[in-house]
């Protein structure tokens, strides 16, 4: 019986205290969640502002960057340019996008050029360097002080590029082991498709004067005719 008496005591006393710690807890989540709410109601509310902004974009459009022995369109009276070149249309599209981004951010950027407000990097190709030209152009005409010359409202504002070698930025052919073997699985697959459409490629070959036979003859000579179909479509247009 004492035995008995003493283990009731003893669980009424574990569930007392086990009980006033449940209480305890509540009584903390409760003063914790009050107090949050008190603080989230007394701080004044803060507007969203945008503060910071990148912009990644494409060059302008380009000629083709290799020809092929029967090309109908090759030489300087179809790609004045040169090859692998930035087009005029190209350039109007990229001083286009540059008047857009100055419509957009207009809020975001100074009137006038200031170094701390942009930081421009490029890849160091002709075309991308000259397309990240006319983009600050549209963005960044001159006014005010900085109109150095009235006929001309156009400014210089850097453009920060750096040796193939060095860029890990925007160096798409860097040597890289995972894309390497992605790259050999994928040629595997590539490999066993055109295996089964050689009459194709022996038509391919036989018009262009290439000998195509794998997937990089076929992507070089897809871009340059998607490069001509363009800017053929552009003359017809005018």
């Amino acid at each position: 019986m004492i035995k008995g008496k003493k283990a009731s005591v003893m669980q009424n006393c574990l569930f007392q205290k086990k009980g006033a710690a449940t209480f305890i807890i509540l009584v903390i989540c409760t003063v914790t969640a009050c107090t949050g709410f008190y603080l989230h109601k007394s701080i004044p509310a803060v507007e969203n502002t945008l503060r910071f902004v990148s912009v990644i974009h494409r060059h302008g459009e380009r000629s083709p960057l290799h020809s092929y022995p029967f090309d109908p369109y090759k030489g300087e009276s179809y790609w004045p340019e040169g090859l692998r070149a930035l087009l005029q249309k190209g350039k109007v599209n990229m001083y286009k996008l540059g008047k857009f981004l100055r419509l957009r951010y207009d809020s975001l950027l100074s009137t006038t050029y200031k170094p701390a407000e942009i930081f421009v990097s490029t890849f160091c190709t002709d075309r991308v360097i000259m397309s990240g030209q006319l983009v600050l152009a549209g963005l960044y005409p001159p006014v005010g002080i900085q109109i150095w010359k009235t006929d001309l409202l156009w400014q210089p504002i850097p453009i920060h590029s750096m040796p193939d070698s060095c860029d890990d930025m925007f160096h798409v052919t860097k040597r890289c082991k995972l894309l390497s073997d992605e790259t050999k699985q994928r040629d595997l697959v590539i490999k066993k498709k055109l295996e089964d459409h050689q009459e194709f490629l022996a038509y391919l070959s036989k018009y262009t004067g290439l000998d195509v036979k794998n997937a990089s003859h076929l992507s070089g000579l897809f871009d340059n005719l998607s490069v001509v179909v363009r800017a053929m479509r552009n003359i017809i247009e005018k």
